[in-house]
């Protein structure tokens, strides 16, 4: 699993052909070069972390409900419903942990 992944798209081509996930908070989605890594993230390899208590939300600390976020944002990432990409990251845990 890579966490916090910002390398480049040749990059992530590979990693993605060894196996690896990428875990994704919100603060990774902030501007459009993120965003259009994280775009490039296969949904089936996708991921949610928090990072707290590096990032925040506001003025707080990140905490684990604070992934409904991420979750929401990286469904307009990838033009699908939020419900669809909730199901998709859960089931990519599933796989990742047996």
């Amino acid at each position: 699993m890579l966490h916090w992944f910002t390398g480049s798209l040749s990059e992530l081509r590979r990693a993605v052909d060894f196996g690896c996930y990428f875990s994704v908070n919100h603060a990774m989605l902030d501007g459009d070069k993120r965003r259009a890594l994280a775009r490039a993230i296969p949904i089936d390899r996708l991921l949610t972390e928090t990072d707290g208590p590096f990032t925040k939300m506001g003025e707080m600390p990140s905490i684990p409900s604070d992934v409904a976020r991420t979750v929401i944002e990286l469904a307009r990432v990838h033009d699908i419903e939020p419900v669809d990409m909730a199901r998709r990251i859960t089931s990519n845990l599933r796989s990742l942990v047996g």
